[in-house]
């Protein structure tokens, strides 16, 4: 238990048992730790670029919008 409350650094620390089904089980909350990690870490960059990309669509909008304006004065 402590090695699971310890986060992801006491899930790393953990020594093994030696029982098989304490082993096994602690290996699964590890994985889906490390999947639960990875995945956060995905969603964090793929916000970014399309924070990005919805920032420079609307630059070039409102850019094209300016120049119609003006050539149609």
């Amino acid at each position: 238990m402590d090695s699971v409350r310890g986060g992801i650094e006491g899930l790393k620390d953990f020594v093994p048992s030696d029982i098989q089904e304490i082993d096994e089980l602690h290996e699964v909350v590890k994985n889906l730790t490390e999947n639960e990690i990875r995945t956060e870490t995905q969603l964090k960059e793929e916000k970014e670029r399309y924070r990005v990309a919805v920032e420079s669509s609307m630059i070039c909008f409102l850019l094209t919008g300016i120049m119609s304006i003006h050539w149609r004065l």
